[in-house]
């Protein structure tokens, strides 16, 4: 059985996302490397768990290798000013040192809404009870269809079967009686060939005189 995937191939971005209040306010303290190292962090979350990530020395080390010019205090500070600013949950950063928030819980669970399972961890989680069901609706929806279109197949597939399995005891019938058919006529013609044997011998001739 293969592992199930969490994160996600792509994600979208909005093209006033350079724009949003809160992002100006970081670039404004940080300049142009805050947005670059903003884009590498969305990435680092939808790519892994899909929806958060952990924030560790790790996880610092390989965003500042992905950045040409900025250091590893620098990145350190522009994801605390993220958090402070709102970009990423405060509550979650402190508690469990992790980065989401309820617009990437969002965009994770509409975009992986066709898929057999897409949970979050209720610990993490920042909708609201009936958002979060409206995602597991149609996730039901799908699994639902999916049963149906499973069904579907088998039934063809049996009837087909049926249909051949039919097919088959005809052409049995069909050979059988043809075999018999065949039998009756070889035993008529030999007969036919005896008789005509014993007329044409010389016994046959004499028995006449």
């Amino acid at each position: 059985m293969g592992r199930i995937k969490r994160g996600l191939d792509y994600f979208p971005m909005s093209t006033s996302f350079m724009h949003d209040r809160m992002v100006r306010r970081v670039m404004k303290r940080e300049g142009d490397a805050a947005f670059a190292t903003l884009v590498e962090t969305l990435s680092y979350i939808y790519a892994g768990k899909g929806y958060y990530i952990s924030v560790n020395d790790e996880f610092y080390d390989e965003l500042t290798d992905g950045l040409y010019s900025t250091d590893m205090d620098d990145v350190k500070r522009i994801i605390a000013l993220s958090v402070e600013c709102g970009l990423f949950d405060a509550g979650l950063y402190r508690q469990y040192g992790i980065l989401t928030s309820a617009d990437i819980q969002r965009q994770y669970l509409f975009i992986t809404k066709r898929r057999s399972s897409s949970l979050i961890e209720p610990a993490y989680c920042l909708l609201e009870a009936e958002e979060l069901a409206s995602y597991q609706s149609s996730q039901s929806s799908k699994n639902s269809a999916d049963d149906t279109d499973n069904k579907t197949a088998d039934d063809v597939t049996s009837t087909a079967d049926s249909a051949t399995s039919s097919t088959s005891s005809v052409t049995m019938e069909a050979e059988i009686a043809t075999s018999g058919t065949q039998n009756k006529e070889k035993q008529t013609k030999t007969k036919e060939n005896k008789l005509n044997h014993l007329s044409d011998s010389p016994q046959g001739e004499n028995g006449g005189g």
